[in-house]
């Protein structure tokens, strides 16, 4: 049985993690500490072999996007019995929505090892990210059906390497500082771990709904590289052109406008979550060539422009009413 961390662990964790001695982290213990816990990470089916010995040191910083979590905690088993690798290497593990056990609008990701300097016990040194699910960039498919990942590649043991050093530079820094453009940068390479994992094997098929699901996935994933194109998506398929857009005759929006309703509605998302980002930056984290044409496209789909938009969502936060009906939805 592992006993919960030592005050004297605890105060040498948070040195080597950077976090100075004025900003403690939140101390949870016992039944009460680990639903705490779930909640704080977002995972709610977490389990203790002991729950009453449970104890865990968390230092935890909200971002523009993403939640950053360190935590010097006793072991936890994940949902469906996947119990936490040992750790002696660089593992990823990944909570899909339904594997969280949460309301279906985050994913998780976790990677851990043993604490510096070295515990008494058995204590596992966490890191995680939480991150809002139309984020990821990986297609709905890929979420609800890979549950929890553990993938065991060389992609994933850099990401592991890569949160792992993003939360605690997040954690050590000020928070005012703006991290926006790192965090879409650890969303992307983790988008990527999870299309990896997730690929299909077999030949690749030529049919229209094959192409059409895969033509989502691609934007899904890339519509924040301004170069992203209906021509770029064609080559991508080994498709020409002409090919490509033979399977889309049909639909009612073309792949451009596909791909520029997927980032206007990150940047809508952005100006409401991160009111501090300049206009630029969220044009810019959101995939358009020039801030001249996102403004022309935000005003286009929502009727006023990217700062009004804010400057009503600002008004009614400040009212205590809803947003209305021109912040809430496209125009048409």
């Amino acid at each position: 049985m592992t006993a919960r961390p030592a005050p004297d662990e605890i105060r040498d964790w948070s040195r080597s993690v950077g976090v100075c001695d004025d900003d403690p982290p939140l101390v949870l213990g016992g039944r009460q500490g680990l639903a705490a816990y779930r909640d704080m990470v977002g995972v709610d089916r977490l389990a203790s072999a002991d729950p009453e010995t449970f104890g865990a040191a968390i230092h935890q910083r909200r971002l523009s996007v993403v939640t950053a979590t360190r935590a010097l905690r006793t072991p936890l088993t994940w949902h469906a019995e996947v119990s936490e690798p040992p750790p002696d290497g660089d593992f990823l593990l990944i909570a899909m929505p339904d594997a969280a056990g949460s309301s279906g609008d985050h994913v998780v990701v976790v990677t851990g090892g043993s604490p510096e300097p070295p515990s008494s016990g058995d204590l596992a040194d966490v890191a995680a990210l939480r991150i809002p699910a139309d984020e990821l960039g990986v297609g709905a498919r890929t979420l609800a059906t890979a549950g929890v990942l553990i993938p065991d590649t060389l992609l994933a043991a850099v990401a592991a390497r890569s949160v792992r050093g993003f939360v605690s530079s997040v954690l050590a820094r000020d928070v005012r500082t703006p991290t926006l453009a790192a965090e879409i940068a650890m969303i992307d390479m983790l988008s990527a771990v999870v299309a990896e994992t997730g690929c299909r094997s077999g030949d690749v098929s030529g049919t229209t709904a094959y192409v059409r699901e895969q033509t989502h996935e691609l934007i899904e994933r890339h519509f924040r590289d301004p170069s992203l194109s209906p021509a770029v998506l064609a080559g991508r398929l080994h498709l020409s052109r002409r090919q490509f857009y033979r399977h889309f005759e049909d639909c009612d929006r073309s792949v451009a406008e596909m791909i520029a309703d997927r980032r206007l509605q990150a940047a809508r998302a952005l100006l409401i979550s991160n009111p501090a980002a300049s206009i630029a930056s969220v044009a810019r984290a959101c995939g358009f060539a020039s801030l001249g044409a996102f403004r022309f496209r935000f005003r286009r789909a929502y009727g006023l422009g990217p700062n009004e938009f804010r400057d009503r969502l600002a008004q009614s936060r400040a009212g205590g009413a809803p947003a209305s009906a021109e912040t809430s939805r496209p125009v048409g």
